[in-house]
C-alpha cells in the first residue's frame, strides 16, 4: 500500500501520517491498537483506519481484511489539502 506512488503522493498533500503496526511481537503501541482495534468494533486483521481531519478525527474509516489502493485513493482524495506551516 504505502510503496504505490499514487497513495504515498495523496498521504503527502493531505497531510496525512501514517502509522503501521507489526502485531507479532508485544508492547505498548500493540496494547494501544488492540485497544482501539476492539473500540471501532473489529478483530480482523489487518485492520485500517483513516481518521479525517478536523472534527470528524473520531469517525474513521474503517477497513478490514484486504483493501485495494483504489479504495484508499478514493477516501484521501475526499480529505482537503494540507495547509503548509506558517512561520
Amino acid at each position: 500500500m504505502y510503496s504505490s506512488k499514487r497513495i504515498t503522493e495523496l498521504l503527502e498533500k493531505k497531510g496525512v501520517v501514517p502509522i503501521k503496526v507489526d502485531m507479532t511481537l508485544k508492547s505498548p503501541r500493540t496494547n494501544a491498537f488492540t485497544r482501539m482495534r476492539n473500540a471501532l468494533g473489529s478483530h480482523s486483521i489487518p485492520f485500517m483506519t483513516i481518521h479525517p481531519p478536523g472534527e470528524g478525527w473520531n469517525r474513521p474509516y474503517k477497513f478490514r481484511d484486504l483493501v485495494t489502493r483504489g479504495e484508499v485513493a478514493k477516501v484521501l482524495e475526499t480529505f482537503p489539502d494540507a495547509t503548509p506551516p506558517t512561520r
